[in-house]
């Protein structure tokens, strides 16, 4: 049987990709050569195959579709930074739908395994001083909300588990949702922990678009949203971390 948790971490693959994209005013000065097309398709996938995983969705009313997609252009981060932005489309509701699978499955986890190893990635050059050392440090992870480098690690060995999420939850998660108590953090350099696809200044790739897919990224956005509040649990807690994700990411545009 196929458990919301499952499907939910299968949703949370199509949102990382999506809280990539970037809108840039145009690719032109960009060499051919280091830029690889890519497809970018609501969720779910229209190319899923698990039938158990389909069978779930049917019942939900939710139906792969495959002509729901935009065409993006993959660059590194480091070429994306020098290209002209434009801010034309909203994703910052992604970051959230992504950050409420990200803990449902840490709570869901949690309730049936103990053994959690819980550890803060950060950039050693902004240093380690103010960083907390345990999860009832409320002040220092408050402090975390200043640290746009700063993910927080959760691993399980027994249950297989893995999730990051970004530093600035960590007072929601470990002081008003009280998940972990008495857990200490060990500190780690980013560089150990992010995806093999970064520039040297540890940012992943950029799917790239230009205004003339703005409203076809706007429809996959919203049809992707829709279908995955279908299968988020109706709890108070998903409506509070929309308020707190709108807070942050509205600083940083």
């Amino acid at each position: 049987m196929v458990s919301t948790s499952d499907i939910l971490f299968n949703a949370n693959k199509v949102l990382t990709t999506l809280t990539k994209v970037r809108f840039v005013k145009s690719l032109n000065r960009v060499e051919p050569l280091n830029i690889k097309f890519y497809k970018i398709y609501s969720w779910p996938l229209p190319f899923e195959r698990d039938k158990k995983v389909l069978k779930h969705l049917n019942d939900l009313g939710i139906i792969p579709e495959n002509n729901i997609y935009v065409k993006s252009s993959k660059v590194s981060y480091d070429i994306y930074s020098k290209l002209e932005k434009i801010n034309v489309v909203n994703i910052i509701d992604l970051r959230w739908l992504k950050s409420c699978i990200d803990i449902f499955r840490i709570i869901n986890n949690r309730k049936k395994f103990s053994g959690f190893n819980l550890s803060i990635a950060y950039d050693p050059e902004r240093g380690s001083e103010f960083l907390p050392l345990n999860v009832g440090d409320s002040v220092r992870l408050r402090g975390l909300s200043k640290r746009s480098d700063v993910m927080l690690l959760f691993n399980n060995v027994e249950a297989n588990f893995q999730a990051k999420i970004q530093g600035h939850l960590g007072y929601y998660i470990f002081s008003d949702l009280s998940l972990f108590k008495g857990k200490t953090f060990e500190l780690k350099s980013r560089k150990d922990v992010v995806s093999k696809t970064v520039s040297k200044g540890d940012r992943s790739e950029r799917m790239i678009l230009t205004r003339n897919s703005s409203n076809s990224f706007q429809k996959l956005v919203d049809i992707t949203s829709e279908r995955i509040l279908k299968v988020l649990p109706k709890e108070l807690w998903v409506d509070e971390l929309r308020n707190i994700t709108n807070s942050y990411w509205k600083e940083k545009y």
